[in-house]
């Protein structure tokens, strides 16, 4: 009997972390250093164990459905072109200039910062200095990034100046998680996606970068282009929709439990998506996809500049939590070099870095702070103001995210 790749979460272990979580909550003398509970396991099953699975009430199952990166959206060579020849009169890219104007070359060198991406190119010169611990997700035989995606967003993060151009927002971090979770065409799958996540937090990331999504249109496509009628394959999309954002706020609800017990925490950053076309003849946005729409994610949309402020990016899904800049963004390319993207995967990792140093601000006012206090900083420190009139909230979110 064929055997299908399933993502268990397990809710009597989300309830015993939320009783402990509950019990020691008052206590802040002595950190539970207990290893993290497998509140969410990856499973190989045949239909027949599945179904038993789907009737079990302490489990929440789904099957494990493609991602890929958020492709950047594709711009004229003349547009780039002048990204990078503005970066280098100004001495950075305009994204990092506005969210982190003030951050030193120091700024965030006491987090740690997990990238889940296509890996990184760790020759490149903006990353001399850091520490970069790659686990390989993937079935691709390459741990390094043969995308360039991963390696411009880890830049954005945390990169180095390169030939006087700053790229990054955190430009102190020193050591950084990557994990590869997308092979060499852009390519995963919801459970190596849940695997790093777990990775990473248990190797002790305070911010995760995760530039991907899953497309709900293509999946849609999927299940007809494998000869199912329309309906049904809306309907086992949608399925699979529902159960994958269920495991994921499980599991983002673990992590904010085992963060009261071990007296730390991590913040999930999460790309919104670049599926809607609001210039197109007929208009449209697409609501913010997966991973970011699970409850506890920190949902990023894009803005670019316009003659009157702030615009929101053409391609970004709406109901975002806060926004970054997502348009002619320079950062580091890989092979060598900067080149320019725009979507809402380059402004994700903006956030990313100002989480950082958010959460090192914190952490130096107050000792005890926790993730959900930085989460709280994040977002309340948003500038609503320098967007274009008719800016609607539901596009925007919180507003444009800004370092301390």
């Amino acid at each position: 009997m064929d055997e299908t790749k399933y993502i268990i979460l397990h809710r009597a272990a989300v309830k015993r972390l939320a009783e402990t979580a509950s019990s020691e909550a008052g206590d802040l003398s002595s950190p539970t250093e207990r290893p993290p509970a497998d509140v969410v396991t990856i499973e190989s099953v045949n239909e027949r164990d599945a179904a038993d699975i789907a009737r079990n009430p302490d489990l929440v199952a789904s099957p494990s459905v493609p991602v890929s990166l958020i492709r950047p959206v594709a711009t004229n060579s003349g547009a780039e072109d002048d990204a990078l020849r503005e970066a280098k009169e100004k001495g950075g890219s305009w994204g990092v200039l506005d969210v982190a104007p003030k951050a030193d070359e120091k700024a965030g060198s006491s987090v740690v910062v997990a990238v889940l991406d296509t890996g990184i190119d760790g020759e490149h010169p903006a990353f001399r200095g850091v520490s970069l611990e790659r686990k390989n997700f993937t079935r691709s035989p390459h741990d390094d990034d043969r995308v360039g995606h991963g390696t411009h967003c880890a830049g954005t993060i945390f990169g180095r100046d390169v030939n006087g151009v700053r790229i990054g927002v955190a430009r102190g971090v020193r050591r950084a998680l990557i994990g590869k979770v997308l092979d060499d065409e852009g390519i995963g799958e919801t459970a190596a996606i849940a695997q790093a996540i777990q990775w990473a937090h248990q190797q002790g990331a305070q911010i995760i970068s995760l530039s991907l999504g899953m497309d709900f249109a293509r999946l849609v496509q999927f299940h007809e282009d494998l000869g199912k009628v329309r309906a049904e394959a809306l309907s086992i999309a949608l399925s699979a929709f529902r159960d994958t954002v269920r495991v994921f706020d499980g599991l983002v609800h673990s992590l904010s439990m085992l963060a009261v017990l071990q007296r730390r925490g991590v913040i999930l950053v999460a790309a919104s998506g670049n599926e809607s076309a609001r210039s197109a003849a007929k208009p449209y946005a697409v609501d913010v996809s997966l991973p970011a729409a699970a409850i506890g994610m920190v949902s990023t949309g894009a803005v670019g500049r316009g003659a009157n402020g702030y615009e929101i990016g053409d391609f970004s899904n709406t109901n975002p939590q806060l926004c970054a800049p997502g348009v002619g963004i320079v950062s580091a390319r890989r092979g060598g070099e900067l080149s320019a993207m725009s979507g809402t995967s380059m402004a994700t990792p903006h956030v990313a870095g100002v989480a950082a140093l958010w959460w090192e601000r914190t952490m130096r006012d107050n000792p005890n702070a926790d993730g959900e206090l930085v989460r709280r900083k994040l977002l309340e420190s948003c500038r609503t103001s320098g967007f274009v009139p008719g800016v609607k909230i539901v596009d925007r979110g919180a507003g444009l995210t800004q370092a301390p």
